[in-house]
Formats: C-alpha cells, sequence, structure tokens
C-alpha cells in the first residue's frame, strides 16, 4: 500500500453518543508519541459537533479528520461496521488502533500499541478495564471506578502470564486492539451484515487471521483500557424497529442460526474478503476518497 502521509498510527473511531468527547481529546493531547505521527480518525453520527472537535484538537494538539458514516445499505440498529468503513476510507497510518467512546487511555497507548507491533510483528489485543460510569467532568484515570469482577474473560484464560502469543482471533475486541492498514483493507474491512446483529469484530479478527495476520494478547499496563458500561440512554436511537433489523438474516444466507452466528458460518464459507460484495469495498473507496467528504484539523 501506497505511503502518502508520515502518519503512523490512526486511531479508529465512531459514536452515536452525546458525550466525553473533551476527556477523549484530554487523554489523546497526553501522549508521549509525537503528534505529528498520529490522527484521530472520527466517525460522529450522533450530530454535528465539528466546531467542538476543532476547538479540541486545537487546544490538544491532535490531527483529526472528522466526518459521518457513509450512507448504510441495511436497515440497522448498530452501524458500527458501516461506519468503521467509513473511518477506513480516510486512515493513512499503517497501524490503525482501534479505540471506543467513553475510554480513558494513559499517556504511553499509542506509542506502546505501535512499538510492540514493529517489534513482535503482531496484531496487538490490549486488556479493558470496565468503569463505573460517569458522565460528568472525569478528566483523570483517578477519578475512573473499576467495576469489580469485571476485567475481560480473555484475561482469566492466560493469568498469571502476562501474555498469548498467537492467541485466538475471535478476542479481537475492537475496544482496545491494533491491526495494520494494509490486511484490513485486503479482507474488505468490517462486514455490514453484522450492523443488524453484533460479533463484527470477532468476524474481522477471524478474517484477518485467514490472510496470515497473528495477534497477540498481551496485559501490558501502557495499553490498558479503562471503559465506561454502556448505557443506551446516552445514544442516538435506531431508526429502525429491531424486528426489521433481525428478521431477514436466516432467510438471506440460508443458515442454521439467525444474528452472528448465522453471519460466522457464512464467512466461514468464503474467501476473507468477499464480504460487503456488490455495494462496498474498501480498496476502491480509498482510491475515490473524494466521495466520502471529511472535514480535518492539522497540527
Amino acid at each position: 500500500m501506497e505511503k502518502i502521509s508520515n502518519i503512523l498510527v490512526s486511531i479508529s473511531f465512531a459514536t452515536i453518543r452525546k458525550g466525553w468527547l473533551e476527556n477523549t481529546f484530554r487523554a489523546l493531547g497526553q501522549q508521549t508519541m509525537p503528534h505529528d505521527l498520529f490522527e484521530f480518525v472520527v466517525v460522529d453520527d450522533w450530530g454535528d459537533r465539528w466546531e467542538l472537535v476543532k476547538g479540541l484538537a486545537k487546544e490538544y494538539g491532535v490531527n483529526v479528520k472528522y466526518m459521518k458514516s457513509k450512507p448504510w445499505h441495511w436497515k440497522s440498529n448498530r452501524q458500527l461496521g458501516n461506519a468503521r468503513n467509513t473511518g477506513f476510507i480516510h486512515c493513512d497510518g499503517e497501524l490503525v488502533v482501534f479505540l471506543d467512546d467513553y475510554s480513558w487511555v494513559g499517556p504511553d497507548f499509542l506509542a506502546a500499541h505501535w512499538s510492540l507491533y514493529k517489534h513482535r510483528g503482531r496484531a496487538i489485543i490490549g486488556v479493558v478495564q470496565a468503569v463505573e460510569p460517569n458522565y460528568g467532568g472525569v478528566f483523570d484515570k483517578a477519578n475512573l471506578i473499576p467495576v469489580k469482577l469485571s476485567r475481560d474473560e480473555r484475561w482469566k484464560s492466560i493469568f498469571p502470564k502476562l501474555e498469548k502469543d498467537n492467541c485466538n482471533p475471535g478476542w479481537f475486541w475492537t475496544f482496545n486492539t491494533s491491526a495494520p492498514l494494509e490486511s484490513i483493507v485486503k479482507v474488505n474491512g468490517y462486514d455490514e451484515r453484522y450492523d443488524c446483529a453484533g460479533e463484527d469484530d470477532v468476524d474481522l479478527g477471524l478474517r484477518l487471521s485467514r490472510v496470515d495476520v497473528k495477534f497477540l494478547y498481551i496485559s501490558d499496563p501502557r495499553i490498558m483500557v479503562y471503559h465506561m458500561k454502556h448505557n443506551g440512554g446516552h445514544s442516538r436511537p435506531s431508526p429502525f424497529k429491531p424486528e426489521e433489523c433481525h428478521k431477514w438474516t436466516k432467510e438471506l444466507l440460508n443458515v442454521r442460526y439467525d444474528g452472528s452466528w448465522g453471519l460466522l458460518e457464512d464467512n466461514a464459507r468464503r474467501r476473507p474478503w468477499e464480504v460487503n460484495q456488490g455495494y462496498f469495498d474498501l480498496k476502491e473507496a480509498r482510491e475515490n476518497r473524494g466521495m466520502y467528504p471529511i472535514r480535518e484539523a492539522k497540527i
């Protein structure tokens, strides 16, 4: 893939929730990685917050690309795969680091993801610690209260070890992971049909593994993510009824199970890049970026 900038890391970030952007920018503004080497790729389907984002980008010295999701193909109650794919169109980093909204990261987060990827030759999966919701003025990790007994389940299978090399690609939960952009493009991004189900990131990990991406799950505290428990009242609701979003899966795919299991079963039967056929080609979209408008703030 042709390198068109000096950016090393693109942060994939998609949100349909209304708050906490200030804290996300504060965390990114404290990164030890030089700020001209990473970009924050924001897909915001809550509303038009460009003036806020532009001001925060300037205040914290963060390169930002800001956009809305491209039109979705399926009636959806999530739209996450569609949103992530929109962001991939405009990513310029060699490495894509995935981060959810309402998450706090330490100052070495991006530098550590990059270093581990370059020295270990792996896509990286980090530990996520759930914290109690605080939708107010939280501006430091010290203010985040861990939810007891809620450190992610993957950790239990390797305790007391610090890492698991060649780990299960189904552990690729994209609220704290990273993978090479070239491989993401090769498998044509997220399968957007999962917008009507779930496990979209698991499917992406499984398909990445089939193009020879290896995964390292590691408990390195530098890449710990502190993630608030979700609160539906702070999300923009789907315009469609759940029954409209789910009824088609079994009928269209001719599989035994509805939802995620049906989609996983279907994708296991075909080549890993044969997703989104007929309505989205990530490589082609990247070659025609002008069709997908963004606004930028550069440091």
